[in-house]
């Protein structure tokens, strides 16, 4: 009787349908729904059907309506299957939340966005009585997410883990991705790593699938694995699915053989080079046909995939059985070496949509705007002489290692989807709503679909780096995950995936989630790890010793030596003399390296990219802001103690110290460069004092990390890839020793007056004054064929103050043309002649303004660096299928 009263008591919430068919709870409105109830439920209130004896005693309704029957009563409903309108409806008995969409994907993320407030809420039904009318629609048709199965002994437990499945998908789903992606077979390079051992599902086929016709058998394997692995997969697309997402698989190698590799955890007998092609077509048949549930595939079409190029013949076979499948199945090709015949190979040969996907900033993680420029060692190679198994990637094709290279034409027949690699930032925290929008924002570029993201832990194990229970980050059991890695990234999960949907979202969606889990210290520590997410992509683009995450990883840096005395794992990628003031940044169109600046510096050349200084300001700047932040957090926080908040805390610090020693580094880097051209001990003294608080910098991370984490987080089997920050200070310390010691060989104290301002200005005046005033307006669009005139014009410009024009095709194949802009009284004026803009590609250009003393470009970067720093000129065109759109 009791349980009964109170059940009656419980508030009530009517669940209405207009002219819509029941949906069970295994479709992905059902699930909707469910996660609705539940959330309802948390709060003490019951979400009832419409048929329920008691729903005339709601006290408020939720009725769904289809746009095409709802009239004029919504207004202007959106025609996107994912958009909708929430708005509400006061009568005299109850209110009623009406939901207007189009498709069964903008019911499910209004529901879930109702779900969400209830779940927040200080009062849930008093959310739904104040409703304000929302509108949303999608900024990008894709927003996908990748998780990798690279390590037999970490990723087998959360691959059989159902439990697991369930919530992390749940989680993912509730933040609007709407495709995710299982990324099988990228264990190793192949053909960059000899001695593979853990390949478990690095051949990914028959790891799964027993193909009729071939002898095919993994030595090692336990019977029956292969059938357990493939039940597995496709219990995770039907999960994937039920919850609205597109689940696609990445095959990312398809290598039987392993040269070099004496001693595989596992060996493929029964395939030959006669058999290869066809056996890979008939697995990939077969696991289409036994997995209904992949609505895409992803592949690796390059030599690092196993097959030496070119390769076109092998993929024109391997991929032919997707042609008789009959659903949708789309399939992106990876962009690494991939030409304009490759792309219309697999078109013809699958009879699919083709997608081209390629690195936004190589393999890490940049500021959110593309690169105006690749390194110059990622230029074609036409003449290439080097290994013909990588034939086309490292000559011709070079330029699509990295970024959106040659692709972007305007009347293109396929897709284009950048993917986010996870070089960067693998293990601490990231959450910064800006810089989440600003990509959001760059992920249509250039017309493309939208932006897949590695997700946070990926590579973790790789390369037979994996140990039982590795996943597990943490040293200190309060702060353990076991196994929930995904609760951890809660809050960057719901950054990328709310912002990719829409970058002008509300901002309460995060600060909700915020509120519930810091309390009284939301805010502070929202603006903490805002400041803090934006060091390393800034370290990223700045100073790029490497574009390899497996060589690369500056969350862990492996210390890249001023001062040369022995061979690191940069070197081949490195330009002479292969030292720190060497490393060319990621965008080297925008900002300086190190000894390039210190030429510019002596030459008095400065032109207006920016400065190793003023890349140390701004890390000042925010480490500054996130520990200021952080001390404000801690001191308003409720449960300082609370596991969440600590780990947002100690990834906060390490954060902090990472922008600090790179800030001090990049002085003493510059100091140094400056020494050896100028021969000026004082820049040797200053050196020595920037680079031993960098040291302090580094040891206050290891403070913070110690204890904390593990003492080695693996992603890779060679030191720079695993491992703790304790771990990098040595060779931080002998770089700075090295350094003393050449210092030594002057007389003592010498330069300790520091550098003379008259003598060397450009120097000790790091940060150059504001830029002159000037007004440009970018042109709307042109027409392809025709001249295109840039103006601007500068008010009471000095007599000496000169502006060039920088353009180029939206292509990074090419180097950017200049040309110097006629200038007639405030005037300035440059004309793009129409032998360029005749182009199948639309145009890109920024302005840089001299006096002569300094420079500076327009539009250049903001404060919080967030959008791009040029300004992109779109021309109309006529899509396939005749749309006319703009690119």
């Amino acid at each position: 009787m009791e349980a009964d009263q109170r059940t009656a008591d419980l508030k009530k919430v009517v669940l209405m349908r207009d002219h819509m068919e029941q949906e069970g709870s295994g479709t992905p409105l059902g699930w909707a729904v469910e996660q609705l109830s539940a959330a309802l439920k948390g709060r003490s209130i019951t979400l009832i059907p419409q048929s329920d004896a008691n729903s005339s005693g709601a006290e408020a309704a939720i009725r769904l309506v289809k746009a095409s029957d709802a009239g004029g009563e919504a207004g202007n409903v959106p025609a996107a299957a994912e958009a909708f309108i929430i708005d509400r409806q006061t009568g005299p008995a109850r209110t009623t939340i009406v939901i207007y969409s189009s498709g069964d994907r903008g019911f499910i993320y209004a529901l879930l966005e109702l779900a969400d407030r209830i779940q927040y809420a200080s009062d849930p039904m008093a959310e739904l009585h104040d409703w304000k009318r929302t509108e949303e629609k999608p900024a990008n048709k894709v927003r996908s997410l990748s998780r990798m199965f690279v390590s037999e002994a970490e990723d087998k437990p959360w691959y059989y883990d159902k439990a697991f499945w369930n919530e992390y998908l749940n989680e993912i789903a509730r933040h609007r991705f709407n495709r995710f992606n299982l990324a099988l077979g990228m264990g190793y390079d192949y053909g960059h790593d000899p001695d593979i051992r853990d390949n478990y599902m690095y051949f990914a086929y028959p790891f799964l699938l027993d193909v009729p016709g071939y002898d095919v058998r993994v030595e090692g394997l336990p019977g029956g694995e292969a059938a357990r692995n493939l039940d597995m997969l496709r219990y995770i697309g039907e999960q994937v699915s039920r919850r609205g997402l597109d689940f696609h698989v990445g095959i990312w190698t398809n290598a039987y053989d392993l040269p070099d590799s004496p001693h595989p955890h596992y060996r493929i007998t029964g395939l030959t080079k006669d058999n290869h092609a066809a056996y890979c077509r008939d697995a990939l048949t077969l696991l289409l046909q036994s997995c209904t549930s992949i609505a895409g595939l992803t592949l690796r079409v390059h030599y690092e995939s196993g097959i030496p190029e070119p390769a076109q013949e092998f993929w024109r076979a391997a991929l032919s059985g997707i042609a008789a499948i009959d659903r949708p199945v789309s399939v992106d090709i990876h962009s690494k070496g991939v030409e304009a015949s490759m792309i219309e190979m697999v078109r013809e040969s699958t009879g699919r949509q083709v997608t081209v996907s390629p690195k936004f900033w190589a393999e890490h993680m940049g500021l959110p705007y593309h690169p105006a420029h690749n390194r110059e060692r990622e230029m074609p190679e036409a003449d290439f002489k080097g290994s013909q198994y990588a034939a086309v990637t490292a000559g011709s094709r070079k330029v699509t290692r990295y970024g959106y290279a040659d692709f972007l034409t305007r009347s293109r027949n396929y897709d284009i989807l950048y993917r986010v690699w996870p070089g960067t930032q693998r293990v601490l925290l990231w959450g910064d709503p800006v810089m989440a929008a600003g990509s959001s924002r760059a992920a249509s570029f250039g017309g493309a679909a939208g932006l897949e993201l590695f997700e946070p832990l990926s590579f973790k194990g790789r390369k037979t780096s994996g140990i039982a229970g590795g996943r597990e980050l943490y040293a200190d059991e309060p702060l353990r995950l076991e196994g929930k890695d995904w609760i951890k990234y809660g809050y960057t999960y719901r950054l990328w995936g709310r912002l990719l949907y829409n970058p002008d979202t509300d901002p309460d969606v995060w600060r909700r989630y915020l509120r519930h889990e810091y309390g009284a210290s939301a805010g502070a520590a929202e603006k903490a790890l805002a400041f803090a997410s934006r060091i390393l992509p800034l370290i990223t683009v700045a100073h790029h010793p490497s574009s390899a995450n497996v060589d690369y990883w500056p969350e862990m840096y492996t210390n890249l030596a001023i001062i040369k005395t022995k061979p690191s794992q940069y070197d081949y990628d490195l330009p002479e003399p292969k030292t720190f003031g060497a490393a060319s940044p990621l965008d080297p169109e925008m900002f300086y390296s190190i000894n390039a600046f210190a030429d510019a510096v002596i030459s008095g050349t400065r032109s207006g990219k920016a400065t190793p200084q003023e890349v140390s300001f701004r890390l000042d700047e925010w480490a500054g802001g996130a520990m200021s932040s952080l001390m404000e957090a801690e001191a308003l926080a409720d449960k300082p103690q609370n596991a969440a908040f600590r780990r947002l805390a100690a990834d906060v610090r390490i954060l902090a110290g990472l922008g600090r020693f790179f800030a001090r580094k990049f002085q003493a880097g510059t100091a140094y460069a400056l020494f050896e051209r100028s021969n000026d001990v004082r820049f040797l003294y200053y050196a020595l004092k920037e680079y031993h608080l960098a040291k302090e910098a580094w040891e206050q991370i290891i403070a913070a990390a110690d204890g904390v984490y593990r003492s080695d987080i693996a992603f890779g089997h060679k030191s720079y890839m695993r491992g703790h920050w304790a771990d990098r200070l040595p060779a931080i310390t002998e770089d700075l020793e090295e350094m003393h010691r050449i210092y030594r060989q002057w007389p003592a104290g010498a330069g300790a007056e520091g550098p003379n301002e008259t003598e060397i200005g450009e120097y000790v005046r790091p940060l150059r004054g504001p830029s002159p005033s000037y007004e440009h307006i970018q042109p709307e669009s042109y027409n392809p064929g025709m001249p295109v005139q840039i103006a601007a014009t500068a008010p009471s410009a000095p007599q000496e103050l000169r502006i060039y024009l920088h353009y180029r095709h939206v292509n990074q194949a090419e180097r950017f043309a200049v040309a110097e802009m006629e200038r007639d009284g405030d005037l300035y004026r440059a004309v793009i002649p129409s032998s360029y803009t005749d182009s199948v590609y639309s145009l890109m250009y920024y302005l840089e303004l001299d006096n002569g003393t300094d420079a500076w470009i327009a539009p250049g970067f903001d404060t919080e660096m967030a959008g791009p720093p040029y300004y992109v000129l779109h021309s109309t065109f006529v899509l396939r299928g005749g749309i006319t759109s703009s690119n």
